[in-house]
């Protein structure tokens, strides 16, 4: 485990070296130039010629062993805790991320397991100021399922270990196969619940926050209207200066 987190770390260094390289040297023509041509641009037959292919003498009768790939990524803290998280056992997943933090920042799946139940926690809250409660008709009219052929039963449905689930296809329909995972996540039943329910959600997710764009819409709105309660009310302050 130490010797992966060290290799996310120098990647993550060697990244950032490239990234401040390619700044320092975008104005520089000399480092910006393509690189030249080892043929002769006066010789005509050189240009229209194919380049030369390695070819490699291959026995008949014989068949072509392939190499395996060797995957140095296995990590067993990522799945255990993709599997926790994905079934609702938050605490014992928070707890293995409380220890290996850098694992959300390596795996943005762990982040898109959080945002899916972020989602759920902040559901209630939301509702009232959902567009669909102050327009329930043009909701509606997005909601309609699509038009099908006569002769088209709709999608098949199966079930899947992937969580999120991914989105439909036209003949697909996956469903997750431990729909109980709702009743594992805390839900908020007001604003007051942030700093405990939402606020460490909010801390593994990170930077990855804007995989979900929907959820953060949805917490930009909360937040909005609670701050404008408490600009007309003071003392629901959440946060006092």
């Amino acid at each position: 485990m130490a010797a992966l987190r060290q290799k996310y770390e120098d990647e993550m260094k060697r990244r950032i070296r490239t990234v401040k390289t390619t700044a320092a040297d975008k104005d520089n023509a000399l480092a910006n130039a393509p690189v030249l041509s080892t043929v002769d641009d006066r010789d005509f037959g050189s240009r229209r010629a194919p380049p030369p292919t390695q070819t490699t003498n291959v026995v008949p009768g014989t068949k072509v062993v392939k190499e395996h790939k060797i995957n140095d990524e296995l990590n067993q803290h990522r799945d255990l805790a993709v599997a926790l998280l994905s079934v609702g056992a938050l605490r014992p997943g928070l707890s293995l991320l409380t220890k290996h933090p850098w694992l959300s920042s390596r795996y943005p799946q762990l982040a898109d397991i959080m945002l899916s139940h972020l989602e759920l926690s902040i559901d209630p809250v939301y509702w009232s100021l959902s567009p669909a409660v102050k327009d329930p008709k043009l909701a509606a009219t997005y909601a309609e399922p699509l038009k099908r052929p006569e002769k088209d039963k709709g999608p098949q449905i199966k079930f899947t270990m992937t969580f999120p689930v991914p989105p439909p296809t036209k003949d697909t329909q996956l469903l997750f196969f431990f729909p109980n995972f709702a009743e594992r996540i805390p839900v908020c039943s007001s604003v007051d619940d942030f700093p405990q329910v939402v606020g460490p959600m909010l801390r593994i997710i990170g930077v990855h926050a804007h995989r979900h764009i929907p959820v953060f819409i949805k917490l930009c709105r909360i937040g909005r209207a609670s701050r404008q309660e408490q600009v007309l009310h003071p003392s629901l302050l959440l946060f006092p200066v």
